[in-house]
C-alpha cells in the first residue's frame, strides 16, 4: 500500500519500534544538485514532515531504542 504522495524517489525506509512512524530518504528526481533528505511519516497517512531540510541533507536515518531521538548521515559540501 501506498503510503506516501511524493514525485520524489523515496529510498530506505524504517519503521519506528511501536509501528506507528516510519523514515524514509527522499530525494528530488528533477534536480541535477538534489541531496537526499528524510523525512518522518505516520503509517496512518497525512504528510510527510523533513527532518533534514538543509543544504547538507541527510541519508539513512535510524531510530534510536527509545525512539525520541534518531541518526542519520549527511554529506555536506561544507564538510559532513
Amino acid at each position: 500500500m501506498k503510503l506516501t504522495s511524493s514525485n520524489a524517489i523515496e529510498l530506505r525506509p524504517s519503521l519506528s519500534q511501536d509501528g506507528r512512524w516510519f523514515m524514509f530518504d527522499a530525494i528530488s528526481p528533477f534536480a541535477l544538485d538534489a541531496v537526499p533528505q528524510i523525512y518522518l511519516q505516520s503509517v496512518t497517512g497525512g504528510s510527510a514532515m523533513c527532518l533534514t531540510c538543509t543544504t547538507g541533507g541527510g541519508l539513512d536515518g535510524a531510530f534510536s531504542p527509545s525512539e525520541h531521538l534518531i541518526a542519520y548521515a549527511s554529506d555536506s559540501r561544507d564538510g559532513g
